[in-house]
């Protein structure tokens, strides 16, 4: 039921998204990984991002997120293991710092397309 009702589904790694798209089929749109969502944000302009809302104000952030995932459901690429996340588990520091800086920079990378601005904050 959560996968079926939710808006999004972002796992870190390509085997969640299969799991996500394995409960529900229907819900192959609004799967991604979090660094493919990232991705496929780079490649959205802002017309795009724009025009892809319904017809709410598409100046608020949660709409523009919204409009964000309606624009990359038709770019769907099922990369390879560059969209995947490492489970830093178990890891040594050095890992849990990388997969912290990896996870920081998709998600401050959707947050720019979201907001309209391409350039990382000072």
């Amino acid at each position: 039921d959560l996968v079926r009702e939710a808006d999004v589904v972002i796992g870190m790694t390509r085997a969640h998204r299969a799991r996500a798209l394995s409960l529900w089929p229907d819900s192959h749109g609004r799967c991604f990984t979090l660094k493919e969502l990232a991705r496929l944000a780079g490649d959205v302009t802002q017309a795009e991002l724009a025009s892809a809302g319904e017809a709410g104000d598409v100046t608020q952030f949660g709409a523009r997120f919204d409009a964000l995932v309606e624009a990359v459901a038709g770019q769907r690429s099922f990369g390879g293991e560059g969209d995947d996340v490492v489970d830093p588990v178990r890891q040594g520091q050095e890992v849990v710092e990388a997969v912290y800086a990896e996870i920081t920079e998709a998600v401050d990378a959707i947050a720019r397309v979201v907001r309209g601005t391409r350039r990382r904050p000072r």
